[in-house]
């Protein structure tokens, strides 16, 4: 069996155990994403071709495949050490095989009747060794390609032109785009979730969630030509949330603990308030959010952790991928060596408004 597979088993089958559960099974993109190393995809209609699951009684990975989409999934897809089922599409679903071969009880990542519920989350953090190589390198190039386009905006530049540069950026490294939002001068800073028609002007912000093989990051970049009044103070202030909550990650034990260090935070640059506009984070992983930093929150902050870090203050967004690791250090993963920082409280690198 694949080495990477053997160890998502093992901790598949002490969750399980733990359970008393007989097998599960993944339907989602970030679950079989996770179990496979990358996402299969879908047929044509849109449909996903593949159930994938573990049974305990028998130590086997199996997945359940439309048998038109087969060929292309064992040879590019599925690791060593997975049984492969063929279905015909007009006969069954993939769902509906697994769902009558497997011994119960069982446990699903989709709602299935009479299968009870996995929490994606939990399997899937902390990251894998393997996955952190790959996380790297995600951050690295996905900064670069988004700098690589800010670099050469203009203020005449319109927000569709920024949108197609980054999308054409990521493309060309085989990243895709989750949710790209471009703020000019007329959002008043506030990137919006559908670029429009109109120029840039005084300053721009692009935001950014990228994946590639299921795998996700978040930034934010900032470019000023004409800033008004207050700005640099905005994004200075945002700086500062970003920076407190970093250091806050690597010694908090879970999400709620870490929003409380950002909302002193909040309060400390004189934005109690602030927190209230959008999540000022969460862990990011094969979902692009796998938990949000939520005040009373309780998901375990384990390393490796993959964790965006995004406070926004009077339209002035930060954002930065960052990992914490086993031993509580952080490092900044969404960075290209190409954009300008500076060092903040504890250690922290940001970005800086260029």
């Amino acid at each position: 069996m694949d080495d990477a597979l053997a160890a998502r088993v093992d901790r598949l089958d002490e969750h399980l155990r733990r359970r008393d559960l007989r097998a599960a099974w993944f339907l989602t993109d970030a679950g079989l994403a996770w179990l496979l190393g990358t996402p299969p995809g879908r047929d044509a209609a849109g449909r996903r071709a593949v159930a994938a699951g573990y049974v305990r009684d028998d130590g086997r990975v199996r997945a359940v495949v439309d048998s038109g989409e087969a060929d292309r999934l064992q040879e590019s897809v599925f690791p060593d050490g997975v049984d492969v089922e063929r279905v015909e599409w007009y006969e069954s679903s993939p769902l509906d095989v697994a769902v009558r071969s497997t011994p119960r009880p069982a446990a699903a990542d989709v709602s299935v009747p009479g299968f009870e519920s996995l929490d994606g989350p939990h399997l899937r953090l902390p990251l894998f060794d393997d996955d952190v190589a790959k996380f790297r390198r995600l951050g690295r190039e996905t900064a670069a390609a988004v700098e690589r386009v800010c670099r050469e905006l203009r203020p005449e530049d319109s927000e569709h032109e920024v949108a197609a540069g980054v999308r054409i950026g990521l493309a060309t490294d085989g990243v895709k785009t989750v949710s790209l939002r471009v703020a000019g001068e007329r959002s008043g800073g506030v990137p919006r979730p559908t670029p429009t028609d109109a120029a840039l002007g005084d300053h721009t912000t692009v935001a950014v969630t990228a994946e590639r093989d299921g795998r996700h990051v978040s930034l934010a970049r900032t470019v000023a030509f004409d800033p008004p009044a207050g700005f640099g103070a905005a994004h200075e202030a945002a700086a500062s949330v970003a920076a407190a909550g970093t250091a806050a990650a690597a010694e908090v034990a879970d999400s709620g603990r870490l929003f409380a260090a950002m909302r002193d935070a909040y309060a400390a640059v004189g934005q109690p308030e602030a927190w209230r506009t959008s999540p000022p984070g969460g862990a990011v992983g094969y979902e692009p959010r796998e938990w949000l930093v939520e005040p009373d929150g309780e998901r375990p902050i384990r390393g490796p952790c993959a964790l965006a870090v995004t406070p926004r203050v009077d339209g002035a967004l930060y954002g930065d991928t960052v990992l914490v690791g086993r031993d509580g250090s952080v490092e900044r993963l969404t960075d290209s060596g190409g954009w300008p920082t500076t060092d903040r409280e504890e250690g922290v690198v940001a970005p800086l408004v260029r």
